[in-house]
């Protein structure tokens, strides 16, 4: 028994001193630094970007991807993206657009002028770099990949600057005027919660923000906050006639790819949440449309997530980025795939884990929101009552399962068969929906529409 118990002793601490000496993965450090650059129509603005960048492992010359964030975002917005790519051998360079984050400048909304200016700069910086390969003299191989306002960056530079060599641009906007005002329709909600977040800037960073004294506004920075004047100007006619002007409209497909997607010579991998009410499915279909029509390689995806949520995809999202960079980037056909267009699916749930299933079905081409054929279904059904209770959200409605229950005769019911509770769903954003449940009692006032049976 001692011998037995000495055996196990020596075997623990030698475990220990493996786990002690084992070489781990080296963390990978960002070099934090502010790169001037000059905008503007007659490039006489100077601005100061706040950068990061990771150089990669393993030495030797690599192939650069510049990572955009999200609009009220910044660079420390897609810092975990970049940690992951610099680990696989990129050199990642992430910056906080003009008037975000530690940035100056104002928020020109992707023009061509000001923030497109910017990353052809940023693309300058990088050809400087000792890490980062070459295709020519100044000329890095690089990529861009960025969601919503990061996609419509990376979209914007690869039409204006022929030296980006792959952009994977996520939930973004073709034409951000047909966005915003859809056949002429504001969408007050989505640009107000735009406005919003380009509001004043916080000079002042970490614990010392909750002690500093806020330094006093001027009048235009409480009106406009850190935009342009141009586009404040415009955000604050729309939102107070619910029109746009001709100029409003001008200036917003100014910053759209949908002027200059043609152009794109760069393979694109277009991902787009099937979630989402502000940059639809239309607004990719659109954008792949454009950049096929000169030849481009293009890929679409259509994934659960978007703007109004879902599940997001994080991980998977990654691994297409990474795949997309690798065939584009490093020339590397072990990646090569025979599909042009997946989607995230509905698998049920997993009897075990009661978790969702998503399954990624795919084509080899991509068919447009208008598929490759059309068929005609006759839909019929005998007359059925609606609810429109008083307070209702939405004001009307009727549900039924399966086809079954949509073409099945209503059932004679009580005058108030049904009562309404709330039940929280599980999500990115917390929602809430009706659900119906058949007690006699009459509908509660958050409103339920009744199903027929």
């Amino acid at each position: 028994m001692k011998r037995a118990a000495a055996l196990v002793a020596a075997l623990a601490v030698l475990a220990a001193v493996v786990w002690l000496v084992w070489p781990s993965t080296p963390e990978v450090r960002g070099q934090e630094q502010r790169i001037a650059v000059m905008d503007g129509p007659e490039n006489d603005q100077r601005v100061e970007l706040d950068t990061t960048y990771f150089a990669p492992e393993g030495g030797g010359r690599a192939p650069a991807v510049l990572l955009a964030h999200g609009f009220g975002g910044s660079k420390q917005s897609v810092r975990a993206q970049a940690v992951r790519l610099a680990g696989q051998g990129y050199a990642v360079l992430t910056w906080s657009a003009r008037g975000f984050g530690r940035s100056t400048g104002q928020i020109a909304l992707n023009s061509p002028d000001y923030e497109v200016k910017d990353v052809k700069q940023l693309i300058d910086w990088l050809a400087k770099r000792p890490e980062v390969r070459l295709d020519a003299q100044g000329d890095p191989r690089v990529g861009i990949a960025g969601g919503s306002y990061g996609g419509a960056i990376a979209l914007m530079t690869a039409a204006h600057d022929p030296r980006v060599d792959a952009i994977v641009p996520m939930i973004t906007w073709n034409d951000l005027s047909q966005a915003l005002f859809p056949n002429g329709v504001f969408k007050k909600m989505w640009a107000g919660l735009f406005f919003s977040r380009g509001g004043p800037s916080v000079e002042t960073q970490g614990l010392g923000a909750l002690t500093a004294a806020p330094r006093p506004l001027s009048a235009q920075e409480a009106r406009c906050g850190r935009f342009l004047p141009a586009v404040c100007e415009m955000y604050q006619q729309a939102a107070a006639t619910g029109k746009a002007t001709p100029e409003a409209i001008a200036l917003l497909r100014e910053s759209s790819p949908a002027a200059v997607a043609a152009r794109i010579k760069a393979p694109t991998l277009l991902v787009q949440g099937q979630r989402d009410s502000l940059f639809t499915l239309a607004q990719a279909d659109a954008n792949a449309k454009a950049i096929s029509s000169a030849g481009t390689p293009v890929e679409v995806v259509w994934f659960d997530g978007g703007h109004d949520g879902g599940n997001g995809e994080v991980d998977w999202l990654d691994e297409l980025t990474l795949g997309w960079f690798d065939r584009h980037l490093r020339e590397n056909a072990v990646t090569e795939t025979a599909d042009r267009f997946v989607i995230t699916r509905d698998g049920g749930r997993d009897p075990g884990t009661r978790q969702r299933i998503r399954l990624h079905p795919g084509a080899d081409r991509y068919p447009g929101l208008n598929g490759t054929s059309t068929a005609q279904i006759q839909l019929a059904g005998p007359d059925q009552n609606v609810v429109n209770p008083p307070g209702g959200s939405p004001p009307r409605s009727r549900r039924c399962r399966g086809w079954a229950g949509c073409s099945a005769a209503p059932r004679a019911t009580s005058a108030s068969p049904w009562t309404c509770r709330a039940r929280a769903r599980s999500s990115s954003r917390r929602r809430w929906r009706p659900r119906c449940s058949s007690r006699g009692r009459p509908p509660s006032r958050s409103g339920c529409g009744e199903r027929a049976r």
